[in-house]
C-alpha cells in the first residue's frame, strides 16, 4: 500500500511539474499528453486489479453532463466540420478518455488527497520557468533564441516556431512557443509562493515579459491577496533587511546609469497596457476583445447544437496545443 501511495504521488508530482511544459516531447507528442496516458494507465491497472471503477454519488450526475457534452461535441465537430478541423480528432479522443479515467480515478474519495502532489508539482514548475524565463531575456538581449537552440537546434523537439515574438521583440514564453501558457504559471506562482524573494522574482518577470495578460495577472492576484487577507505582510529579519538595502542601492545605481534604457522600458510597459490604442494597432488585442463584446449578439442566435459545436472547436484547439 505504501508502495502504491509513493507511484501515485510522484506520478502526479511529474505530472504538475511536465505538463506546463508542452515544448518538450517525445516522438512529437507533448510530456502533457505522455502523463496523460501514464495517469490513465494506471488507474486502468488499479481498477482490473481491483474489480472495476467506483463512482461517488456526489458528483455522478454533474460529472456525467459534462461527459455528455463532451461526447456530442466530438460527435458534432466529427460530422460537420472541414477535414483540416478534424485531423487528429481520433487521437484526441483517445487522450480525453484517458483525462476522464484520471479524473475518475483520482477524484475518489481514498485517493483524493493525491491531488496535493500535482498541486506542488505545478507550483515547482513555475519556478523553474520562471528562472528559464529569465536566462531567455538574458540571451535574447545578445540577440540569440534559447528556446531555438536548446529545443530546435539540439534536440529536434521543434521545427520552426519555438519562441513568440511580436513587433520583433520578445514576448517571453518560457517552456512553450506561446507566452499564453506563461502567464497563468506565473501568476500562480506569484500567489502560491510565501518567499518574498520568489514573490519579488515572479512579480518583476511579468513586467519584464512584455505579456499584458501577465501583467495584469499578477496585479490582479496582488489586490485578492491584499483583500482576502486584510494586509499585504512579508516578515523580514535582519539578514533580510541588510540584503535588501545593499539590492536595493544596487538596483538605483544601475538604474541612474541606464536611465535612458529604464525610460525606455517602462514606456514600452505602459504601451502595453493601454489596451485602448493596441486595440486599433494589435490583432491579438481586439480579437480578444471581441471575445467580450460579441457575447450578447452570439448568444441571441445561437442554439444548442452550435454551443456544442463551438465547445468541440475549444476542445479540439486546446489538444492541438498539446
Amino acid at each position: 500500500m505504501i508502495k502504491k501511495k509513493k507511484v501515485y504521488g510522484t506520478a502526479l508530482l511529474l505530472f504538475g511539474i511536465l505538463a506546463p511544459m508542452p515544448i518538450i516531447s517525445f516522438f512529437s507528442i507533448t510530456m502533457y499528453v505522455w502523463w496523460i496516458l501514464i495517469l490513465g494507465i494506471i488507474a486502468l491497472v488499479e481498477w482490473i486489479n481491483h474489480g472495476g471503477m467506483k463512482f461517488s454519488k456526489q458528483y455522478d450526475r454533474a460529472f456525467g453532463a459534462v461527459v455528455v457534452i463532451w461526447l456530442t461535441s466530438y460527435l458534432i465537430c466529427a460530422i460537420r466540420m472541414p477535414a483540416k478541423w478534424t485531423k487528429g480528432i481520433g487521437t484526441g479522443f483517445v487522450q480525453m478518455c484517458f483525462l476522464v479515467i484520471a479524473y475518475i480515478f483520482f477524484s475518489q474519495r481514498d485517493k483524493v488527497q493525491y491531488l496535493e502532489y500535482y498541486i506542488k508539482g505545478v507550483y515547482i514548475s513555475s519556478i523553474i520557468q520562471m528562472v528559464w524565463s529569465y536566462t531567455q531575456l538574458l540571451f535574447d538581449a545578445i540577440g540569440r533564441d534559447l528556446n531555438a537552440i536548446v529545443f530546435r537546434d539540439i534536440f529536434h523537439m521543434m521545427r520552426d516556431y519555438t519562441t513568440q515574438y511580436q513587433f520583433g521583440q520578445l514576448k517571453v514564453s518560457g517552456l512553450c512557443w506561446n507566452a499564453g501558457n506563461l502567464a497563468p504559471l506565473i501568476t500562480f506562482g506569484y500567489i502560491y509562493t510565501k518567499n518574498s524573494y520568489l514573490k519579488v522574482a515572479f512579480f518583476l518577470l511579468g513586467f519584464l515579459s512584455r505579456s499584458r495578460t501577465l501583467m495584469l495577472g499578477l496585479v490582479v492576484g496582488t489586490i485578492i491577496e491584499v483583500v482576502i487577507t486584510g494586509k499585504f505582510k512579508i516578515t523580514v529579519s535582519k539578514k533580510k533587511m541588510v540584503l535588501l538595502v545593499v539590492t536595493s542601492a544596487a538596483i538605483v545605481i544601475v538604474l541612474i546609469t541606464n536611465m535612458d534604457a529604464f525610460l525606455k522600458k517602462t514606456m514600452e510597459i505602459a504601451n502595453l497596457l493601454d489596451i485602448k490604442s493596441r486595440v486599433k494597432t494589435e490583432g491579438s488585442a481586439s480579437t480578444h476583445l471581441y471575445y467580450l463584446t460579441s457575447i450578447p449578439e452570439i448568444t441571441k442566435k445561437m442554439v444548442y447544437f452550435q454551443i456544442c459545436l463551438d465547445m468541440g472547436q475549444g476542445v479540439q484547439a486546446m489538444l492541438n496545443l498539446n
